[in-house]
């Protein structure tokens, strides 16, 4: 296969995993894979950032790469795509954090739907998904409140979800203990400690 196959591979692969499509099994059509592709391509924000992570990858590559080789690409592309996720988190969290009471934790149900006028699918989420995502503090009629962190890691922001992993935001706070647990490396500390 040649460099200029492999992109399209690339991407056809990358569309794939981004795709919900995909929890009903990894076996698709040529179809079933052009219409993802078309779909994620214009529909997700951050396409024009994966076609990016492939060109470099490719770059680096032999021009007639080995099975062996765009196996390795394909790891690379998504290595860069998971750090670049990273990156869009934290983008949402500032967004939140920047309106009005986000840095507290709390953003006004009326300030985040305002979001998403944009035509942009972030912050689109309905009230009742916000409630069954225990992202959603309710109070009387318009004084609803959107958890910033219970949002942040919900299952919205996630991508490629499959049956084997979800590649979500990180918990800030899971985070911070691992790296706690890993520096102290005993079950019980005084504060002075930790």
């Amino acid at each position: 296969v040649d460099r200029a196959r492999l992109g399209e591979v690339l991407r056809t692969f990358m569309a794939h995993f981004l795709s919900l499509e995909h929890r009903s099994g990894y076996a698709i059509s040529p179809e079933e894979a052009r219409r993802e592709r078309n779909d994620i391509e214009s529909d997700y924000d951050g396409w024009s950032s994966v076609d990016e992570f492939v060109e470099a990858v490719l770059k680096q590559g032999a021009p007639e790469p080995r099975f062996s080789e765009a196996l390795a690409a394909a790891g690379e592309v998504m290595e860069r795509f998971e750090n670049y996720s990273v990156e869009e988190c934290r983008g949402i969290k500032q967004r939140l954090t920047g309106m009005p009471g986000g840095a507290a934790g709390r953003v006004l149900l009326s300030d985040f739907h305002h979001e998403a006028l944009d035509g942009k699918m972030l912050f689109a989420e309905s009230t009742s998904y916000l409630q069954a995502l225990g992202a959603l503090e309710e109070g009387q009629g318009s004084a609803s409140k959107v958890l910033v962190p219970n949002y942040i890691t919900s299952p919205s922001n996630c991508l490629g979800t499959t049956s084997f992993f979800d590649m979500c935001c990180p918990n800030e706070c899971e985070v911070l203990m691992e790296k706690m647990e890993a520096r102290l490396r005993k079950p019980e500390v005084v504060p002075s400690e930790a």
